[in-house]
Parts: structure tokens; sequence; C-alpha cells
């Protein structure tokens, strides 16, 4: 099943046949603000075992699953992000960020990765925080690219909604999006790892101001997401505490462009 939302004005009777199926346990595709994601209720066993399964991911693996919460308050509740980092966080959040924290006990044990840790995102998408509203729960989240190496390609919620008819219940369509991955920040104590570069604020665009940034967008909009700055630094290098790159390809593909 296929629904149509505006994304910019998103109508909660639309998005009841998603809301419905998500409390069955089931999995639906909806939009985020790096692309259409496989989403569950965190609270089912079921459905983050189905989507395991379509990321490829067992329960040994040392990525992270992913989960939208609706804000700062959830990302306390579920992480464990010291008084260092929050001021960061604050800035970044909604936004194109993946942030990669220590599970607390709330956190579904079947959630955690090897080292117990878990990535929480605040996305800056209507839809999402439609869904999460109606739904009363985070949803656990998984980009349907097929993996950190593919090449981009345009999603089309049509062509989504036929290929996993299986495995996906209902389809929410905004139209086509470009899958632009999140920025991903490992910050396990009081430093911050960045596991991987992505759709976040850029240090050029932030010192270009507006029309900069504005700029950086159109042309993703138009090439997609191999559009950006060459020499670009993650605005995460302005911050105090150490910040370490970590050039491992297993690594870059933490929370799976989530």
């Amino acid at each position: 099943m296929r629904v149509h939302v505006d994304a910019e004005r998103p109508n909660p009777r639309k998005l009841q046949p998603a809301v419905d199926a998500l409390k069955k346990g089931q999995v639906i595709v909806y939009p985020t603000d790096t692309g259409y994601a496989f989403g569950c209720a965190m609270s089912s066993p079921k459905g983050i075992a189905a989507i395991r399964k379509l990321k490829g991911l067992d329960e040994r693996s040392h990525k992270p699953l992913t989960m939208i919460v609706a804000g700062l308050t959830d990302v306390g509740r579920f992480g464990v992000l010291g008084n260092t980092h929050f001021r960061l966080v604050r800035r970044l959040l909604p936004g194109p960020y993946t942030l990669v924290l220590a599970a607390t006990s709330e956190v579904p044990k079947s959630m955690h990765n090897r080292h117990h840790e878990v990535g929480l995102r605040v996305p800056d998408h209507l839809v999402c925080r439609m869904l999460i509203g109606e739904l009363g729960e985070p949803l656990l989240t998984g980009s349907v690219t097929p993996g950190e190496d593919a090449t981009p390609e345009l999603e089309d919620a049509e062509e989504l909604e036929n290929r996993y008819a299986r495995e996906v219940a209902v389809t929410v369509d905004v139209g086509p999006q470009w899958p632009d991955p999140s920025t991903v920040l490992r910050m396990i104590g009081d430093d911050i790892e960045v596991l991987r570069e992505g759709k976040g604020t850029t240090v050029r665009e932030r010192r270009g101001g507006a029309a900069a940034a504005a700029g950086a967008n159109r042309a993703r909009r138009q090439h997609g997401p191999a559009a950006r700055p060459a020499g670009r630094r993650l605005l995460a290098h302005l911050h105090r505490p150490a910040v370490q790159h970590r050039p491992d390809p297993a690594a870059g593909a933490a929370a799976d462009r989530a």
C-alpha cells in the first residue's frame, strides 16, 4: 500500500495507514531528511528483526541500529550524552546527523551493537515528527540504500513499493528524493569520532552564510549528493574536545546511512 503525503504540510489522516502498520509491528518505508528509510516501532521485536534482515545485520554486528526520536530530551533518555557535548548537539539538531552513544537501559537489547551503543537521530522533517507523535514512541530506522558503496540514485516511492512488496506494509510517498547520508558522530566519554562525513552542515557553508548554504542545497537537489563543496570540514571540528577521524570503511557505514 502506498499513501501520498505533502512533505511540507502532512495530514495526520493520510499517515494513519502507516501508523496502524507500525502499531502492528510491521515495517514501513517513509521519508527523512536524508532520503527514504525503512521504519518500525522501537517496541516491536518482529519489526526490529525484519529491518535487521533487510539491512543484512545480525546481532553480533559492530554497526549500531538507529532510532528516530522526537528531540533532545529523548536523546538523553535513550543515549548517554555528557554535558561536554550537549551544547554542540543542541546546535546540530534537528538535522542530518546520527549520534552514536552508549545505550541506556531503555533501549531494547536487540538494538544494541556488540559495544552496547545505539544511533540516535532527530531529523528535520515534518513527516518524521508526525509519525513519531502519532505512534507515541521512537522509530527504528535504516535507509533503503543497498549499501555504503552503492551509487546514489534518485529514490522513487512507487519503485520502492514494488521492490519491497513482501517486506513492507505501507510506503509513504512524498515524491522522488536523493539519498544523502547523515553525518555520523560517535560521542563516547569526552571525545568525538567522525565515523562518516555526510549531509551535515560544513564549516565552509557556515562561513559563507545563508547564500552559500542555499547554493549548496540547490546543487544537491539538481545533481545529487555528490555535489558537495570540495575540501569541506565538519562543524564538529570546531568543538573543543578531541575529534578523531577513523578512516575505516566499515565504521563509516555505522548507522547504515540512517
